[in-house]
């Protein structure tokens, strides 16, 4: 259960940092890449809100189901 709370808490804390640097680093099929706000807000904002979507679904689904 402490891991679920500490990966919510760090996907919080790595989606305000995307947010306040301006680059997140997600996913794109079999690779990862970098997402800049400035070169491609679209897929910015995008891979922040499923980001803060995983955070919640983790606090509500898991922790509220076996906390």
């Amino acid at each position: 259960m402490l891991l679920m709370q500490m990966r919510r808490v760090l996907l919080a804390i790595y989606g305000a940092y995307g947010i306040a640097s301006g680059s997140l680093y997600a996913r794109d099929g079999a690779s990862a890449r970098t997402h800049s706000k400035t070169e491609e807000p679209f897929q910015f904002w995008l891979v922040c809100a499923c980001y803060s979507v995983v955070g919640g679904l983790i606090y509500f689904a898991v922790g509220q189901r076996f906390g």
